[in-house]
């Protein structure tokens, strides 16, 4: 009879837990699931002259935070290479990163995107300028 008693109250938990999450989901899916009318619709980002700061901060920021990748993998001759220390440049290079965005989000949250492009843009440039150069040396 323990055993009945401790399955009956873990359903009634259950049974709580399900009636709370559906109450959420129901108060949430009548705000979420709404649909849109045209004018409502937010219009895409058409990138032109006046964007052309902050693409190019966002590229500079882009080629800055790739920096710590670089220096690992062409200074490997002066550098003893490792596993660590390839995971700390990457770890350096995202906290960079990271850190420049939200201080883009809160000195200009309007330019989040086109900056996020430009980051983008930059560290795959220079993710191509490395490959290059590592397979010109044989590395």
């Amino acid at each position: 009879m323990p055993v009945v008693k401790f399955l009956l109250r873990r359903n009634t938990r259950a049974i709580y837990c399900q009636t709370l999450v559906l109450a959420l989901w129901h108060g949430f899916v009548s705000h979420s699931c709404a649909r849109r009318t045209a004018t409502e619709r937010r219009p895409m980002l058409q990138l032109g002259p006046i964007h052309a700061p902050a693409l190019i901060g966002g590229a500079v920021l882009g080629v800055a935070g790739f920096a710590p990748l670089a220096a690992m993998v062409l200074r490997s001759k002066r550098i003893k290479g490792s596993i660590g220390k390839g995971l700390a440049a990457i770890a350096l290079s995202f906290t960079f990163l990271m850190a420049a965005l939200a201080l883009v989000w809160v000195a200009a949250p309007q330019d989040i995107l086109v900056v996020t492009i430009g980051v983008l843009g930059g560290f795959l440039v220079m993710w191509v300028v490395l490959a290059a150069i590592t397979m010109s040396r044989g590395l």
